[in-house]
């Protein structure tokens, strides 16, 4: 995975998601979309479908959403960028083999969409370990701890130009390092590893990057 990172950067550059105003909810549903999937997206699990969206190819070969313009008026996911290979949404509830998506992360708006073979779920803990960067989010003043724990000793404050990898995760802490991968850490304060906080009161307390 990490070497498909390393190709992929010498092409394009991290995509840094930053959502601000919404709970962090359950996880991240990743969609397939090569699959050429139709999703289908309910107000309640008990009604038919009111939403749909269905990816398909465009006249220049490249996947795409069909009436995109369209429907973007009302889809704005957690991570929707095609040629990069990103299509994330957030999971707000999970509930037997249905979930509650936000469909704009803008709005705050939520649908339920139904498991299928086109979509994989993580848990945040499980997605963050994917990630390809972790970052200052402008909403929060983190502090930089010695250990997972408020009561651990503070290393220093979390910069906006620090730009860090995830080594570990244990409840709500990331022990994170300067980004070696990307070598993006332009930080003039360098640490060699430390914990931040990413879950504050059901908020994403971090900004993330992810590349193709």
């Amino acid at each position: 995975m990490k070497t498909r990172f390393i190709l992929c950067f010498l092409l394009f550059p991290i995509l840094t998601f930053a959502q601000k105003g919404i709970s962090l909810g359950r996880g991240i549903l990743e969609i397939d979309f090569r699959k050429f999937p139709t999703l289908e997206f309910h107000s309640d699990t008990l009604r038919p479908a009111g939403k749909k969206i269905r990816i398909t190819k465009n006249k220049q070969g490249d996947f795409s959403i069909q009436d995109e313009k369209q429907n973007r008026t009302w889809f704005n996911p957690e991570g929707l960028w095609l040629d990069y290979s990103i299509f994330i949404l957030r999971v707000d509830e999970k509930i037997g083999n249905w979930y509650r998506v936000y469909v704009d992360n803008k709005k705050g708006t939520t649908l339920w969409i139904k498991a299928g073979k086109t979509g994989n779920f993580m848990s945040w803990p499980e997605f963050l370990q994917t990630t390809t960067s972790v970052t200052k989010n402008k909403e929060f003043n983190l502090e930089i701890k010695s250990g997972p724990s408020d009561t651990s000793k503070t290393i220093r404050n979390l910069e906006q130009s620090d730009c860090f990898e995830v080594l570990e995760i244990k409840g709500d802490w990331l022990k994170v390092q300067p980004n070696e991968t990307f070598d993006c850490d332009e930080s003039e304060h360098p640490i060699k590893s430390g914990w931040i906080k990413w879950n504050i009161k059901n908020r994403l307390s971090v900004d993330y990057g992810l590349s193709c």
